[in-house]
């Protein structure tokens, strides 16, 4: 499929939800966290009995109930079950921590509600993807069968979270080929110090 017509079919699996919006929430930045939301599913290798199973990891995104004038949304890692599991990795053999935490995030720049549509699909054309600030939140990162097992908190108030569209060819789009899914994205999470958290996800359902 062809980018063109990729984008046209991103674009109609928010565009329904979001003509039900109120017109006082119909600008950019809530047409931006409507296009990202979603229960996503990330996958993943671990290693049980010394067999390797595939797992997926869940992450869940809604918009936050209107609380400001600005839309946000609240982004969730959904922890893992590795009980069993003595380890967990990538399909490209990078080691699968245990995530979990909360993140609130919103789209920069002011309201345009009258051109809000057309500047969504501009910023996508152009960018291929979206890019959001993070307002508050913190995520614990545990290496599984790690002993003790002692999590790294890290807080990214202030970073970025950025969705981009698996493209063609790429390893993003690899990684997840084998599962049928309108809309497959590389998510990545950077806080103002520190490194990156970089995950391929596929829209598992709306929510």
């Amino acid at each position: 499929m062809n980018y063109a017509a990729l984008l046209f079919v991103l674009l109609v699996g928010w565009l329904a939800p979001a003509q039900a919006a109120s017109q006082e929430r119909s600008d950019l930045r809530a047409l931006a966290l409507n296009w990202v939301r979603g229960e996503y599913a990330s996958p993943l290798v671990c290693e049980i009995d010394g067999e390797p199973t595939r797992g997926l990891r869940r992450v869940l995104i809604t918009p936050l109930p209107s609380v400001s004038r600005v839309p946000l949304g609240r982004l969730v890692f959904v922890e893992m079950k590795t009980n069993d599991a003595s380890r967990c990795f990538t399909d490209l053999g990078q080691t699968a921590p245990n995530l979990r935490g909360t993140l609130q995030f919103r789209l920069p720049g002011a309201a345009r509600p009258y051109t809000a549509l057309r500047d969504l699909k501009a910023l996508l054309k152009r960018n291929k993807g979206l890019e959001f600030h993070i307002v508050s939140g913190e995520v614990s990162s545990q290496i599984v069968g790690a002993e003790p097992p002692t999590p790294n908190r890290t807080d990214y108030t202030g970073g970025r979270l950025r969705f981009d569209l698996a493209g063609e060819g790429s390893d993003t789009s690899r990684i997840l080929d084998d599962f049928a899914s309108p809309r497959k994205l590389r998510m990545t999470l950077a806080p103002r110090e520190g490194p990156e958290i970089s995950l391929p996800l596929f829209l598992v359902k709306l929510r």
